[in-house]
């Protein structure tokens, strides 16, 4: 059976718009997910949109890479940030450089890999905030998987709880 962007290029297939959303126009590597590996994000999206699954995601624990960098899951950043609902919203905006408008934020979304795949993982680049308004950046800087192809042949969605929940709880 083959695996999802086993064969893909990163430089062939992303679009100059892909290729912006990470810091110096590349992904840092191309990574083996295992089946069983969890991706989460802030959206106001259901897992199927009109255009299929979105290939955006964060890694929901940490992960080593081959290159031996480590990724920060969720509880690794609820800590950095203090935790709760509001704040993890917020740095995933400013973070993963969320522009206002491609996405409110409103809820998270978790999802288990079923199927091995291969994914573009790097560092996001800062983007605008706002579309319109050239002088307000976000700033980038944590890591992102960028999953093109994704269907729900490849993935479950599972319950947000317990990974992320806000503080207290």
């Amino acid at each position: 059976m083959p695996v999802l962007n086993d064969t893909a290029v990163f430089a062939t297939i992303a679009s100059n718009d892909v290729k912006a959303a990470f810091k110096n126009g590349s992904p840092v590597h191309k990574e083996h997910l295992r089946a069983g590996t969890k991706l989460y994000k802030w959206t106001q999206y259901q897992l199927v949109g009109p255009k299929g699954i979105t290939p955006w995601w964060s890694l929901l624990n940490d992960t080593t890479l081959q290159s031996g960098d480590t990724v920060p899951g969720f509880d690794a950043v609820q800590k950095r940030i203090g935790g709760g609902f509001q704040n993890a919203r917020d740095y995933a905006r400013a973070r993963n450089a969320v522009t206002l408008q491609w996405n409110q934020l409103t809820k998270p979304l978790v999802v288990e890999l079923t199927q091995d795949v291969y994914a573009f993982v790097g560092i996001t680049a800062h983007q605008r905030r706002d579309r319109d308004d050239p002088q307000v950046f976000l700033i980038g800087g944590d890591y992102q998987v960028w999953l093109p192809g994704l269907t729900i042949q490849h993935v479950r969605q599972i319950s947000a709880l317990p990974y992320v929940r806000p503080a207290g709880i």
